[in-house]
């Protein structure tokens, strides 16, 4: 168990049923829990459903698109200075498309090398 600081875990498409699972597990492991994902609505509600599991300071939410470079700036800007970095990342994105996923996998760079302490990628 990681609990010894103020440790933070990333999970992409946190509201998807992959992303919920991953943020289940995390809550035990991760002081607290970040859920990413470009559905404000479904993000609330994917937070309010694991805060009945833990205390509801440990489940947070953001909207966001990492694809879109402005966004992907502000996201990475959040965790470093908001949160101290990330100390794990679970990708929970399932994209279809090759060239988005080429794109997400260009920004999921850019958020690991910026802003994840101690890179631990799942």
């Amino acid at each position: 168990m990681i609990l010894e600081k103020n440790t933070l875990a990333v999970v992409l498409n946190g509201s998807s049923t992959q992303g919920m699972n991953a943020a289940k597990n995390l809550i035990h492991q991760y002081n607290r829990v970040l859920l990413v994902g470009n559905d404000r609505h479904e993000l609330k509600s994917a937070s309010r459903d694991l805060s009945s599991q833990c205390p509801s300071e440990k489940i947070l939410y953001v909207e966001a698109d990492l694809t879109r470079k402005a966004e992907l700036a502000k996201f990475i800007c959040l965790v470093k200075d908001k949160f101290g970095g990330a100390d794990f990342v679970e990708n929970c994105m399932q994209i279809e498309d090759a060239a988005e996923r080429e794109t997400f996998a260009v920004a999921l760079k850019a958020f690991e090398a910026a802003a994840v302490n101690q890179l631990e990628v799942a």
